[in-house]
């Protein structure tokens, strides 16, 4: 999700009336005054507020064929680590009326076990560098539900003081499990009701886990990751213009499908979505599920939000990766993981600065030659 306008720094006071975009269930821009403002790329298309759209830069001549290409400025810094044992794994990140930040997660006390993943995380803080305060855990898996495991929410704002929460559960025995994703709304950040349908029922593969939704001018896209008939991992997308009409769901559209072969759940995790400069960004996580490749995270870039080429454009090292932006335009890139394969130090939310390199295209075949020529 992309935030905006929230206070990124230690000692940031809330001076001065930021505007924020909020989209309504009809996707409808909504403007509010506040001190602090956070833009939810799951909301709206929020990158559009701050640069118009626009090809890529050229070097003046016109010769070479530039873009911009996310790079992380510096180390990841750990601002919030969980109570006890517990660790923060997928999450997302979401504004509340009164300017402060609200983080759900993935959590558990093991080393990372999905099955014993049951609760969600939550924690608020008055900015992105904390301090952070840890509340209670919100949604728990429903046996009556036929819930065995609960991962990866993402929350947009909606129109009329309430919020809308989509996540995947895993459902079935743990030797056989599916996936499916379900939707709950809440007014408060803390009581959650969960709806009765869900946009990928578990009998609809690919998809179901990790997802993540946003407003791309004209529709809502709910993204989330599976795998195909030969385990291909693959990220896919259903739309649909009216949030609360459960029955306007699209079918399954394919976004990515990663060449290589993968393990059972697929090595495609935690897609998160950003516009910039004309062009959607689609950050997510690789790995073949061990310690060298864990904090992994692959870029891409499109011209349409539901088909991304196997062009990767740069790796970062993350993992569940979230962008957000703070109300100066400066942007910043979130991590999160298990204990065993980030370590006791980053047990917990990290945050780094992300700058946006400007760089030329090798021959205009959409990947970067490395010669940085600037940052933005």
């Amino acid at each position: 999700m992309t935030m905006a306008g929230f206070p990124s720094t230690r000692g940031e006071t809330r001076a001065g009336a930021i505007r924020r975009r909020r989209c309504d269930r009809r996707g409808t821009n909504v403007s509010a005054a506040l001190a602090i403002a956070l833009i939810t790329l799951s909301g709206c298309d929020g990158v559009t507020v701050l640069v118009p759209a626009a090809p890529g830069p050229t070097d003046g001549a016109g010769a070479l064929p530039m873009m911009y290409v996310p790079s992380i400025a510096g180390a990841l810094e750990p601002v919030f680590t969980p109570n006890g044992t517990r660790y923060l794994n997928d999450h997302t990140l979401v504004l509340g009326p009164d300017g402060s930040l609200h983080l759900y997660g993935i959590t558990d006390s093991s080393v990372g076990a999905p099955f014993a993943e049951r609760s969600l995380l939550h924690a608020t803080a008055p900015s992105l560098y904390g301090p952070w305060t840890e509340a209670a855990d919100i949604l728990t898996a429903d046996p009556s539900l036929n819930e065995s495991a609960l991962w990866a929410p993402h929350v947009v704002a909606r129109d009329g003081g309430y919020w809308t929460m989509y996540y995947a559960a895993g459902v079935g025995a743990e030797e056989s499990p599916q996936r499916t994703l379900r939707r709950a709304d809440s007014a408060d950040f803390e009581h959650w009701a969960r709806a009765e349908t869900s946009p990928i029922p578990a009998d609809r593969p690919p998809g179901g886990r990790d997802p993540m939704v946003l407003w791309d001018g004209a529709r809502w896209v709910l993204y989330s990751v599976g795998v195909d008939a030969e385990n291909h991992g693959q990220i896919v997308a259903t739309t649909n213009a009216d949030l609360d009409d459960p029955d306007g769901w699209s079918g399954l559209v394919t976004v990515l499908t990663d060449p290589v072969p993968s393990f059972v759940w697929g090595n495609l995790e935690s897609p998160f979505v950003v516009r910039y400069e004309g062009w959607w960004y689609l950050f997510t996580t690789r790995t073949a599920d061990n310690a060298i490749d864990y904090v992994r995270t692959i870029v891409f870039r499109s011209r349409d939000p539901l088909a991304f080429a196997w062009r990767p454009l740069t790796e970062l090292r993350a993992h569940a990766a979230e962008v957000v932006q703070s109300a100066d335009g400066a942007w910043y890139l979130t991590s999160a993981g298990w204990t065993s394969y980030v370590g006791e130090a980053n047990r917990g939310l990290l945050v780094a600065p992300l700058t946006w390199a400007i760089v030329t295209e090798d021959n205009g075949n959409g990947r970067p030659t490395g010669l940085f020529v600037g940052t933005r």
